[in-house]
């Protein structure tokens, strides 16, 4: 069974508001909420890419340009494009094959076509160990790591 990576279109945009949807739900994500059909459709014709199998999409990524006012300077220079993936998602049964690391091809493809040197991540997963492996695997380097704790017992 093959994937198609492919640039999001209109028709797209349903399917990856229910995957989102379906991913807020499953709570695997701290704090994470679908976003909206309105600011998906913005997302077109810009690094937006699904990943399709029959005709179904079983995965996404859109990721958005932003330039270093001094906020990463730490890894990337002052005044530097760079393109900082907004989200990435494979359903559970497709994942632990290539699907996710075609998408982060796709996303770096099209930041060296608009001569953007850099790509970053970000992730609130419950399981940021595996996530973690998943992008050093796609080449991605971690420069930092924010962690937390609930001190009142409260469950996220």
């Amino acid at each position: 069974m093959s994937t198609v990576i492919r640039a999001a279109t209109i028709e797209d945009v349903p399917p990856v508001h229910r995957l989102e949807r379906q991913w807020a739900r499953d709570g695997e994500t701290l704090g994470f909420v679908a976003t909206s059909v309105e600011l998906l459709v913005q997302f077109l014709g810009s690094c937006f890419f699904v990943a399709a199998r029959h005709e179904e999409v079983v995965g996404f990524v859109y990721a958005r340009i932003k330039r270093n006012d001094g906020d990463v300077s730490a890894v990337i220079e002052d005044c530097q494009r760079y393109l900082e993936i907004e989200d990435l998602y494979v359903t559970p049964p497709h994942r632990s094959t290539d699907i996710g690391a075609q998408l982060i091809d796709a996303v770096a493809d099209w930041a060296e076509k608009e001569s953007i040197r850099y790509v970053t991540a970000y992730s609130a997963t419950r399981d940021i160990d595996r996530v973690l492996r998943f992008y050093r695997s796609c080449g991605l380097e971690s420069w930092s790591v924010q962690m937390f704790r609930d001190l009142q017992g409260g469950s996220r």
